[in-house]
């Protein structure tokens, strides 16, 4: 996840890279949807929230990945202040691995920005 806080000028923008590792792990005979709610502050002023969901097929195999980002920003990484949200989906067939990339605007005040690559692999766990 790349994210930039927009400063005004003469400041320098600010950027912020986070990487995390997730595996849901889901199977026919038991959990067939998992939820992960990722949160990430940058810079004191933002926040975004990346609530994402991979849902299994039973009868494909193939798994539904999606996302509703949110990207807030204000005086704190605690603010309310939304100021912008996108969200997506793939389906990732059996034995099979696919990325999904998005991107997020500050859309009340411009500048601010977030994107990210999630990759997904839809294979046997042994």
């Amino acid at each position: 996840m790349l994210t930039a806080q927009d400063e005004s000028w003469p400041s320098s923008d600010d950027y912020f890279t986070r990487t995390r590792d997730m595996e849901f792990i889901l199977g026919v005979s038991n959990v067939q949807a998992r939820t992960y709610n990722w949160v990430e502050g940058a810079g004191g002023e933002i926040r975004i929230e990346a609530l994402l969901t991979a849902t299994l097929d039973p009868n494909t195999g193939d798994i539904s990945l999606s996302h509703h980002t949110k990207l807030f920003e204000g005086t704190s990484t605690n603010t309310g202040d939304l100021d912008g949200q996108g969200w997506g989906s793939i389906v990732v067939a059996k034995n099979s691995q696919q990325p999904m990339g998005f991107e997020v605007y500050n859309t009340a005040e411009g500048g601010d920005w977030v994107k990210a690559t999630i990759t997904c692999t839809n294979g046997i766990v042994r």
